[in-house]
């Protein structure tokens, strides 16, 4: 199955199935009983939207008559208690998961308690950290997981936070509009400042023109 044909089934899934529950699809494998060759089913990895969050392990079946999807089992993330991947010195797609309730994700920071892997090999393990990849998609989870609800010391340094911050607005809008205030004033006052220079301008023409009429009448007598 190609990439793009399972970022489309996971698309339709998001949709059709757990977006109408409140969930968030982290992830699907396409999986098939031990023995079958017809691989049908997804193993789809959920987390809820809401708190208390709860990571799922959903299967889900194709439909053999048309391409809709129906949610078969859930189980637990809680409830898993070993993954068995069969072989540790070569890759095998077969893996068995034990359960005490019901299923369990791979996702260790949901876990309470430690998964045992059986026959798995160390670099794999080691290769399961979150890569760049997982912690994009998983982004919104980490967030959750790493609220922690404020002290109530921490609550009154914060709201005194918020109280000066809101004090310093205030005065800066209140010497914002002193400041219009006052360059409107200068404006005003810039204004009458030239306008009487233009007066004196007009004076001292006005004089010049006047000894210079004297001055051409001296010369004529």
């Amino acid at each position: 199955m190609t990439a793009s044909t399972m970022t489309a089934i996971k698309h339709a899934l998001q949709r059709d199935i757990f977006t109408p529950n409140d969930e968030r699809l982290l992830g699907i494998v396409n999986v098939c009983k031990a023995g079958k060759k017809k691989k049908n089913c997804f193993l789809c990895a959920t987390v809820t939207t809401e708190r208390p969050v709860q990571v799922k392990v959903v299967k889900v079946k194709k439909s053999d008559k048309g391409d809709f999807y129906k949610r078969q089992q859930t189980w637990e993330l809680r409830d898993l208690t070993e993954v068995d991947a069969k072989d540790a010195s070569k890759e095998n797609p077969e893996f068995d998961l034990h359960f005490e309730k019901v299923y369990r994700w791979l996702n260790q920071r949901y876990l309470r308690k430690k998964v045992e892997f059986v026959n798995v090999s160390s670099q794999l393990l080691e290769e399961s950290v979150p890569s760049g990849e997982s912690q994009s998609v998983g982004g919104d989870e980490d967030a959750l997981d790493d609220y922690q609800e404020l002290s109530t010391r921490e609550e009154q340094d914060i709201e005194g936070m918020m109280e000066m911050c809101e004090y310093a607005v205030s005065n800066a809008e209140a010497f914002a509009e002193q400041l219009s205030r006052e360059l409107q004033v200068l404006d005003g006052a810039n204004i009458q400042s030239i306008m009487a220079s233009e007066k004196q301008v007009n004076i001292l023409m006005q004089l010049l023109d006047e000894a210079l009429g004297e001055v051409d009448t001296i010369e004529g007598s």
